[in-house]
């Protein structure tokens, strides 16, 4: 009854079975591809390629425009979190929604050169060129009947407010840590892989508090199965508030009781990047610094992030040291009162006699009567 009372257990419960993605396909991007002259074969096209609409990070943008009398249809595509929205509004959506009679050339020469004031934007033919660039902050965008997409510098991620890690400093390697806005948090990891197949898939936790939040994991080398189970307990989880990814891990663990933790919590943002790209899975939380990084195993708690940053044999070195460090710790105190309670003659008397005295203020030694016949047979053994 008492166990009911803390262990979270979901309405239905199923058996979770590790699938294979082997199988899983996905889009190369290395190769040229041109732009279409519709507009809507190239949204289909990145729709595909970013995983829309699970990517709640990327934004679509459809509007028209009139130039020579004529109204035309424009596509722009950009990152929240990682674009600056003004820059956006005033130097590009602004000069175009705004025209009236302005007579120029229909190209993407004529466009750069008279209709967008903005002063770092290129042309390009090459689609997944194009979309690469929406990875590093870049606005992209297609107009209807011409074979030529735009490419704007319009960065703005956060540095002001991103803050050095407290709990996982580093001498070596990046010194930016997760703050509480969702989009930050998001931006930095997208920022960290720079890979289009990186999906931020929105949720909200919290009957009452709607907390939003994000999965955060690599379309082409997650499991898709550990992937619908992660939502599967999302979706599952019957709380009015929740506050911080500290509480999602309580609620989706499997074992409540056990003391070693079955998920990783981390403020880095290259941290949870490496662990994304080895097709794990984190869980970002608008209002937490912390990031939950799922599935783990005992080997992610004995590396470190400065581990990353040094080269391999010292890093090898220095997590078996840590492996060892970790098994003396478990076994050295039974260890101590198995020699003490059942093996004494492991222990010379001497030493026997220098430990119990060291614990004469200690209550309830286990060492006391233990010494005491320790003398006893001292004794005998010099008569």
């Amino acid at each position: 009854m008492l166990k009911g009372l803390f262990l979270y257990k979901s309405e239905s419960k199923r058996d979770f079975v590790i699938g294979d993605s082997s199988k899983m396909s996905f889009t190369d991007t290395t190769k040229k591809l041109k732009v279409f002259k519709s507009i809507h074969k190239n949204r289909d096209y990145l729709y595909k390629l970013y995983n829309m609409p699970l990517n709640g990070d990327i934004v679509f943008r459809d509007f028209t425009f009139v130039v020579n009398g004529e109204s035309k249809n424009a596509l722009l595509v950009s990152t929240d979190g990682l674009c600056s929205g003004d820059s956006i509004n005033h130097f590009i959506l602004k000069p175009l929604l705004r025209l009236k009679n302005k007579k120029c050339e229909y190209s993407a020469d004529g466009i750069i050169n008279e209709l967008i004031p903005h002063i770092q934007i290129t042309k390009s033919d090459n689609l997944n060129e194009l979309a690469e660039a929406i990875n590093i902050g870049n606005a992209i965008l297609f107009f209807d009947g011409i074979c030529e997409g735009l490419s704007a510098d319009v960065k703005s991620w956060e540095h002001k407010g991103v803050d050095t890690p407290q709990n996982e400093a580093v001498i070596q390697g990046p010194n930016e840590g997760f703050n509480g806005v969702l989009r930050t948090n998001t931006a930095l990891i997208r920022k960290a892989l720079n890979n289009h197949f990186v999906t931020c898939e929105n949720f909200t936790c919290g009957r009452t508090s709607k907390t939003p939040g994000a999965i955060i994991y690599m379309s082409n080398v997650v499991n898709t199965s550990l992937l619908n189970e992660v939502r599967f307990r999302l979706g599952n989880i019957d709380a009015e508030y929740v506050k911080s990814v500290l509480d999602i891990e309580k609620y989706i663990e499997d074992e409540a009781y056990i003391p070693i933790p079955q998920m990783l919590t981390t403020e880095r943002p290259d941290r949870v990047a490496g662990a994304i790209a080895d097709g794990k899975i984190a869980i970002s939380l608008n209002g937490s610094s912390n990031v939950l990084v799922l599935p783990v195993t005992i080997s992610d708690f004995t590396k470190s992030s400065e581990d990353e940053y040094l080269r391999y044999p010292y890093s090898a070195f220095i997590s078996i040291i840590r492996i060892f460090a970790v098994v003396i710790s478990l076994l050295a105190p039974a260890i101590f009162v198995a020699m003490c309670l059942f093996h004494r003659e492991l222990i010379i008397t001497g030493l026997m006699l220098a430990i119990q005295s060291s614990r004469l203020s200690v209550p309830f030694g286990i060492l006391r009567r233990q010494a005491c016949a320790y003398r006893g047979q001292s004794a005998q053994r010099l008569a």
